[in-house]
């Protein structure tokens, strides 16, 4: 998963690609964490919150194929 911020603000965008669901257990729990980090205070928050809960989330990856946009105009 790439997180990253976008340099331009968009007032429209479209995309498109294709979804599947992760089933590797190390790689699904590696994403949970990296997604988590965005939202909790700490990492020990994170992985007890996993330990916990962890086993029944599903994760689903989007591979974007296609994706456009239309840029805002500042005035």
């Amino acid at each position: 998963m790439v997180l990253r911020p976008m340099p331009v603000h968009y007032t429209r965008n479209r995309g498109s690609g294709r979804c599947h669901l992760v089933e590797i257990g190390a790689k699904v729990t590696s994403l949970l964490k990296q997604f988590a980090m965005k939202y909790y205070p700490d990492e020990q928050m994170v992985d007890e919150e996993i330990a916990r809960a962890g086993k029944v989330a599903q994760v689903f990856e989007i591979e974007i194929e296609y994706l456009s946009g239309k840029e805002i105009q500042e005035r």
